[in-house]
């Protein structure tokens, strides 16, 4: 959404990003990669918060491991950040 709105900004100008469509893609497609990544990181603490909130640590305990299975499948932002 900032290169849409950073492109609208420059044509509103009367200036050009043509130039730099290229690299504009690969950022924009870098950092949607890294925000599906951080929004999956988000969504799986809400949950185990809201998991553990419920009080029966023996009943949830499972699914607590499965959040955390599935935490460690979501890559970095560090990571994703230097690709």
């Amino acid at each position: 959404m900032q290169f849409d709105f950073w492109r609208k900004a420059l044509k509103a100008t009367g200036r050009s990003a043509h130039h730099r469509a290229h690299q504009d893609k690969a950022a924009q497609d870098r950092m949607s990669t890294l925000s599906d990544a951080l929004g999956a990181r988000q969504d799986l603490r809400s949950l185990r918060s809201v998991l553990r909130s419920l009080g029966d640590a023996e009943a949830i305990a499972p699914l607590l491991d499965d959040i955390r299975t599935a935490s460690r499948a979501v890559p970095s932002g560090k990571s994703l950040a230097a690709g």
